[in-house]
C-alpha cells in the first residue's frame, strides 16, 4: 500500500501528474512540494477561514472588533457605575437623629392640636385603645394600669402619638419595602416599588451589595423629572391610608357619615387635621427617602417592656424620659430619671452597620424610644 503524503513529504519524480489548488508542483524538477494556499499566502491557519472568501472574512473580522469594542465600553460603564456608588458620602448620625426629631414634632402637634382627633380619640366619649389590636407595637403598655379607670388625656396624646408612629412605619419604614416613599406615579418608580426587594436580596438586610443597590436605585428615583407629582401622589394615597388605619384599629367609633367626615378633612389641607397630617406625611416620605438612599440599615422598634420588668434604669440605653432630645417637647424634663413604666409614647431607632454599608449584622441605638414614667401625669 503506498504510503499517504504529508505537505512536506518528498517523492523523486519527473512527472507532474494532477494539478489542484492547494498544490503547487514543480515540473522537471527532481523533487515535488505539496504547499497549502494559506501558508504561500503567509497568513495564519484558522478554521473559519478555510470556508470564507476574502469579503466575508473582512466582515467577520469588523464585527468581532464591534463586538469587542462593545464589551470594552460596557466594562468601562460597569466600572463607572461602581465608582459612583463607592464615592457615596453618608449622612451623619446627627443629621438622622435630627430629621427624626423633626418628624416626632410634627406628629405631636398632629395628636395635640387636631380638634377632630381631640373629639374623636381624646375625648371622654371615644372609644378606649384595644389592647389586643395591631394598633401600637407589642408589649408597650403596661395595661394592668388601667383596669381600673380610663387613660387620660395625656395618656391617650402618648397612646395616639405612638399609633401614627407605628402607621407610619408600616407604611414607609419596612425595610422590606425601601422605595414605598416613591409612589407608582410613573413608569420607573411603579416598577421599583412592584419589586419585592427581600426576595431580590434574601440576605438584604446585612449584604452590603444590597445596600449598594438601594442607595444607587434611590438616586435615580430621585432625579426623576416627575418625582414632585409622584410625592403629592403618596402624600394623598397616605392620608386615605390612614383613615382605614383609624377605623380598622378601633381608634374612632364606627359610623359611615364620621368616616365620610374624617376622610374629607385629612383631603383638605385648610382643616387643622389634614394640615397637619400633610405636614407628617411630607416630612416622614422625605424621611424615609433619607434612610432608603443611606447604605447603613435603619429601624423603628418599640423595647419590650415586659423584658425590662417594666423598668427603666437611669442610664438606660434604649428608653428615656426626657422629651426633648428626641422630639416629644410636650412632655420634656430636664433629669432623666429611673423608674417604673407606663407606657412608650414613640419608639426608638436602630442603626445597622456603618455609613459604608458594612457589618450590617450589627446594630447600635441612634434615638432612644421616649417613655413615660409611673409618676408622670
Amino acid at each position: 500500500m503506498a504510503n499517504r503524503l504529508a505537505p512536506t513529504d518528498t517523492v523523486t519524480t519527473t512527472t507532474a501528474t494532477t494539478i489542484t489548488a492547494n498544490t503547487t508542483i514543480a515540473v522537471g524538477s527532481p523533487r515535488m512540494r505539496t504547499t497549502h494556499a494559506h501558508e504561500r499566502r503567509g497568513l495564519p491557519r484558522r478554521a473559519e477561514e478555510r470556508t470564507l472568501n476574502s469579503s466575508e472574512r473582512l466582515i467577520f473580522r469588523h464585527e468581532q472588533q464591534k463586538r469587542l469594542q462593545a464589551e470594552e465600553k460596557l466594562e468601562r460603564l460597569q466600572t463607572e457605575v461602581l465608582a459612583s456608588v463607592d464615592r457615596f458620602d453618608p449622612s451623619f448620625d446627627s443629621t438622622i437623629s435630627r430629621e427624626f426629631q423633626l418628624l416626632n414634632v410634627d406628629i405631636g402637634k398632629l395628636c395635640s392640636k387636631s380638634k377632630l382627633l381631640a373629639k374623636l380619640i381624646l375625648s371622654d366619649n371615644s372609644p378606649p385603645i384595644s389592647r389586643g389590636s395591631s394598633t401600637l407595637w407589642e408589649d408597650t403598655v403596661q395595661w394592668i394600669l388601667f383596669d381600673d379607670r380610663a387613660a387620660t388625656r395625656a395618656e391617650k396624646k402618648m397612646l395616639l402619638r405612638q399609633a401614627v408612629w407605628k402607621f407610619l412605619t408600616e407604611t414607609l419604614f419596612d425595610r422590606a419595602r425601601p422605595f414605598a416613599s416613591f409612589g407608582n406615579d410613573n413608569p420607573q418608580a411603579n416598577l421599583v416599588e412592584r419589586i419585592c426587594f427581600d426576595k431580590l436580596f434574601p440576605d438584604h438586610l446585612t449584604s452590603e451589595n444590597a445596600a449598594r443597590w438601594r442607595s444607587l436605585t434611590v438616586r435615580q428615583l430621585r432625579a426623576l423629572p416627575i418625582n414632585e407629582q409622584a410625592t403629592k401622589q403618596v402624600r394623598k394615597q397616605l392620608a386615605l391610608e390612614f383613615v382605614g388605619f383609624i377605623r380598622d384599629r378601633g381608634l374612632i367609633a364606627e359610623g359611615e357619615e364620621l368616616l365620610e367626615q374624617v376622610e374629607a378633612a385629612v383631603l383638605n389641607t385648610k382643616e387643622d387635621l389634614g394640615k397637619h397630617l400633610d405636614l407628617v406625611l411630607d416630612r416622614a416620605i422625605g424621611f424615609s427617602r433619607l434612610l432608603a438612599g443611606e447604605r447603613a440599615g435603619y429601624e423603628l422598634r418599640a423595647p419590650q417592656l415586659s423584658a425590662m420588668q417594666f423598668r427603666k434604669s437611669e442610664d438606660d440605653a434604649m428608653v428615656t424620659a426626657m422629651g426633648g432630645p428626641v422630639g416629644v417637647v410636650d412632655a420634656d424634663r430636664e433629669d432623666d430619671p429611673e423608674g417604673e413604666i407606663k407606657l412608650i409614647g414613640s419608639p426608638m431607632m436602630v442603626k445597622f452597620g456603618d455609613g459604608g454599608g458594612r457589618n450590617l449584622d450589627e446594630e447600635m441605638v441612634l434615638v432612644k424610644a421616649f417613655a413615660v414614667l409611673v409618676d408622670e401625669d
